[in-house]
């Protein structure tokens, strides 16, 4: 049994007009630094975390120069970033900080607001409060559609809202949703889009309603696999950097201490260099069961990073959960597994 996902991910807010009497000079030296932080992917370097906690110092030590507005936005973004890292904790915390400032700068029914909102649902999500990320991705939804009820946005939080309703196996609700995006994402996308392509699959094991025995095991299986997502970034991470030190520990105890010596040849001859290129891992991936010998089980997942090119990759990885959180028993790269890989990218 397998299931394909779409990762709901969060949006950047643009932070470039201050509220107040801000110098220029403060305000050009905060949008360097803004934009030194980018992310690409929704993936952070170590680098790119330095450069949002140096926007966010900025703004707090400036922030009666530029303004609720421009504070909010850094905290907003810092919590993009530490998200994309794989930090939960933090970016939740930034998040917290963020909320109340966007919604003095801009408005309770501001789009500033409403992605805002989003983002903190997808980390609520990621952290398994599946009733907080309802909460936050409900009035991040309500805020977008009376803004303008076909405009992406809709679809993109109604996604989230689907997400964490399908967690708590509300599917009747979820499919609704899922429907909803689909039919404005249709008329602007490309009918074989990944996008909309895997919302059309969450529809159809959403629209089981009370499920089977079938059904279950999938929604179990997309639980799983939703609490993966940060600590795959994370190994992709590593990877770029080739920390040798960070990937032994996020193996398996069991599976490092018999097979150390292929795992970092693997690394040395295969992962480093797949991950080199990669700006960050595409946003959908498909997963099927895993299980160790000793009879343990957790998740394959095969995806995709995006290379500087922009072009798709493939990756598949056995992720198992312990007492200390997701820890890898299998890596590989390069190649498409047919019938398991999503069909997109070289594995059409």
């Amino acid at each position: 049994m397998s299931i394909v996902r779409f990762v709901a991910v969060g949006l950047l807010v643009a932070g470039n007009a201050a509220l107040g009497a801000a110098a220029d000079d403060v305000q050009a030296e905060w949008n360097r630094l803004n934009e030194a932080a980018r992310i690409t992917n929704h993936q952070a370097t170590p680098e790119t975390v330095a450069a949002a906690r140096r926007a966010l110092d900025f703004a707090v030590a400036n922030q009666k120069a530029l303004g609720p507005g421009v504070l909010g936005t850094s905290w907003h973004n810092f919590g993009q970033v530490s998200y994309a890292a794989g930090n939960l904790p933090e970016a939740r915390a930034a998040y917290e900080k963020a909320l109340p400032l966007v919604e003095q700068a801009y408005g309770a029914q501001s789009p500033h607001l409403s992605i805002a909102l989003n983002s903190m649902a997808i980390v609520e999500i990621g952290a398994q409060h599946y009733g907080a990320a309802e909460e936050y991705a409900r009035r991040a939804l309500g805020i977008a559609r009376a803004l303008d009820p076909t405009a992406p946005q809709v679809a993109e939080f109604s996604n989230t809202l689907a997400w964490a309703l399908f967690n708590m196996q509300q599917f009747a609700e979820a499919a609704e949703l899922y429907a909803a995006a689909i039919k404005l994402l249709e008329p602007i996308s490309d009918p074989k889009s990944p996008e909309l392509t895997m919302l059309r699959r969450q529809l159809e094991i959403a629209k089981a309603g009370i499920p089977s025995a079938n059904t279950t095991a999938s929604v179990k299986m997309a639980v799983k696999a939703d609490t993966h997502d940060a600590f795959i970034a994370k190994i992709a991470t590593l990877a770029r950097q080739r920390d040798e030190a960070g990937l032994l520990d996020c193996f398996d105890e069991q599976t490092r201490k018999q097979q150390e010596a292929d795992i970092r040849q693997v690394l040395e001859q295969k992962v480093y260099k797949f991950f080199a290129d990669s700006t960050g891992v595409a946003p959908y991936d498909q997963v099927t069961n895993a299980a160790a010998a000793d009879g343990r089980t957790g998740l394959w997942h095969y995806g995709f990073v995006e290379t500087k090119k922009h072009k798709l990759q493939p990756f598949q990885l056995a992720i198992i959960d312990g007492s200390a959180g997701p820890r890898l028993l299998y890596i590989d790269t390069g190649s498409c597994v047919a019938g398991r890989h999503p069909k997109v990218g070289p594995c059409k």
